[in-house]
């Protein structure tokens, strides 16, 4: 591992650095890149061996099946890191075997247990998961989950997340999924999606006609606890088909948002080629301003109220 000057200075400012590669090297206990801890101790590197304010560095490589619970967070303001570094092969993969011929079958890569908060996850690829990252319905909020650069493909879902405060996820990029890119299931307060992109088939008709029904890309949902305060920019959610549905009327859409969720903005956001609506919009008084929809069955449905500039 190498760090340039300005990042070192960043990690130690941070905290301690583990680190990991996909079969460990030296004496495996984590404390340099000579001697990384191999990667089926991802979940307890992360549990406990991080400290508040600590980063665990992953390296290039391929982690084959990893399922890794998270039931440890930081701390405000001290949060723990898990970071793709990229040591001149890529940035690491966790892969599985999930496929879109047995779409609810397959493994779940991480899950966030309840009331875990003060966690960052940056710079990883996930690929071949029914599940990608996972947090459940919960009485005691998560907070401050932050996800940058977290790229999945091949999955059935990417994001599947309920009670999460002060979430971010910025430039995350989902493609080829059967079902949902970005869910925020319920109970998800002030929540920012900034430059990430949910792109189901990538136009490939062969992929489109084996996804599932209601195929979305970006999806506020009515499961419970209202989600309040969500905030999607520069986002973009194409070709969300399945054009083999049998039922009359065909559903598909990119941005979708159901009808007890509150405070809803987007601004510079884009639909491009969805099956039914670019922007299925429930909720009252959702404000969009800059957003393009284009190829779709249906532009903007805005069933209560809404604002468009």
């Amino acid at each position: 591992f190498s760090l340039d000057p300005a990042a070192l200075a960043i990690a130690v400012a941070a905290g301690a650095a583990l680190y990991v590669t996909p079969a460990g090297s030296g004496n495996r206990d984590g404390s340099s890149g000579d001697h990384a801890l191999e990667g089926k101790s991802l979940a307890v590197a992360i549990n406990e061996m991080l400290e508040p304010g600590d980063r665990l560095l992953i390296g290039s490589g391929t982690y084959r099946d990893v399922q890794a619970t998270i039931s440890a967070g930081g701390s405000a303001g001290k949060p723990k890191s898990i970071v793709g570094v990229d040591r001149g092969e890529g940035l690491p993969v966790f892969a599985a075997d999930w496929s879109i011929d047995t779409p609810s079958r397959g493994r779940t890569a991480l899950r966030i247990a309840e009331g875990v908060s003060h966690v960052r996850f940056e710079h990883l690829r996930l690929r071949g998961y029914v599940m990608g990252v996972q947090a459940g319905g919960a009485k005691m909020p998560r907070k401050e989950l932050i996800f940058e650069d977290v790229d999945l493909e091949h999955v059935r879902h990417a994001f599947y997340l309920s009670d999460c405060d002060d979430l971010r996820l910025s430039d995350c990029d989902v493609r080829r999924y059967s079902k949902h890119a970005f869910r925020f299931e319920q109970g998800c307060d002030r929540v920012s999606v900034q430059r990430c992109t949910a792109d189901c088939s990538e136009g490939d008709v062969a992929w489109e006609e084996k996804t599932e029904l209601l195929p979305f890309g970006f999806n506020v949902n009515n499961g419970g606890a209202a989600n309040t305060s969500i905030t999607f920019e520069d986002c973009l959610a194409a070709n969300n088909l399945m054009p083999l549905q049998k039922s009359r009327y065909k559903n598909g859409d990119g941005f979708v948002v159901e009808g007890n969720a509150r405070d809803v903005k987007f601004v510079r956001c884009r639909a491009i080629r969805n099956q039914d609506g670019g922007f299925d919009l429930k909720v009252a008084d959702v404000q969009l301003t800059g957003c393009v929809a284009l190829g779709n069955s249906r532009a903007y449905r805005i069933w209560s109220t809404g604002t468009l500039t």
